[in-house]
């Protein structure tokens, strides 16, 4: 017989079934082969909510289906755990008390192009949250309240359905693309003069430009962000495909500071695209 427990209206969940209840061969595929696919896409997920009902109520569920599950309260302890023990998936909120999880999105996504975000929130306003996670590249979204069975029913797609590609194969287009038209210049060994962004992501860019270097080319660049004084330094950059006049890159070094101002412009062509002049 299956029992169910009736979460109170504030952690904005449906009704439970208890984990006996749960059938994990219908939500979630087989444990990944060791050795075939990056450790980081292993059937683990953390979970980053400041609610503690919430989060033990979504842990019963997943550990139900087979997941191990960690836990943080705020945003900043949610990046520290995640980067001590990466997992398959992060399940944020996107409301938290000291950085909203847009923030925490894209930051481990920026070192973690591979991890699979599925983003929850209660809040309603002007700006919906939910939407520029979607577009920020979360892989579900879900307004609260939601049943649980909702919630494994994203997880069984996600986990169900993504391609097993062997060690080292990566998507280098995981992060979503923006148009931006920016102008940007090259430097170092392999200088070919300056160009234009005709699209911009957490990970790389899209080029015009009337030299065309050679795939797998190493660059220096300096991007010319709108609203911001001088050229940004990429340090290392690298051609992963190339066209008529247009090339693209993949960004593999730059500094922190760096990093933060592109997260800041790619949250402003989402948000206020108006305010980039």
């Amino acid at each position: 017989m299956i029992t169910q427990t009736q979460v109170a209206d504030d952690t904005g969940l449906d009704t439970l079934q208890q984990p006996a209840a749960v059938d994990a061969s219908a939500y979630a595929s087989s444990p990944v082969p060791a050795g075939h696919v990056d450790p980081r896409r292993a059937r683990s997920v953390l979970i980053v909510d400041d609610d503690a009902m919430i989060r033990a109520v979504l842990r019963r569920a997943l550990e139900a289906t087979g997941f191990l599950v960690t836990e943080a309260a705020t945003g900043t302890d949610g990046i520290a755990e995640y980067r001590r023990n990466p997992t398959g998936l992060l399940v944020v909120d996107l409301i938290l008390p000291d950085i909203d999880g847009v923030d925490v999105l894209l930051d481990l996504t920026w070192d973690y192009p591979d991890l699979e975000v599925v983003a929850i929130s209660g809040g309603s306003g002007k700006l919906d949250f939910l939407d520029v996670a979607e577009k920020f590249g979360a892989s579900g979204v879900l307004k609260k309240p939601f049943g649980v069975e909702q919630l494994l029913q994203i997880v069984g797609e996600i986990f169900g359905t993504q391609p097993r590609p062997d060690e080292g194969s990566w998507d280098l287009r995981k992060h979503p693309r923006f148009a931006a038209r920016m102008p940007v210049a090259f430097a170092g060994e392999y200088d070919i003069g300056r160009g234009h962004l005709v699209d911009l992501s957490l990970g790389g860019c899209a080029v015009e430009c009337e030299v065309v270097p050679r795939l797998d080319a190493s660059l220096t660049m300096y991007l010319t962000l709108p609203n911001h004084p001088s050229p940004l330094l990429v340090d290392l950059s690298n051609v992963c495909w190339t066209g008529d006049r247009k090339f693209g890159v993949r960004f593999v070094w730059m500094e922190p500071a760096t990093q933060q101002i592109v997260r800041e412009t790619l949250r402003q062509i989402v948000t206020s695209p108006d305010t980039l002049r």
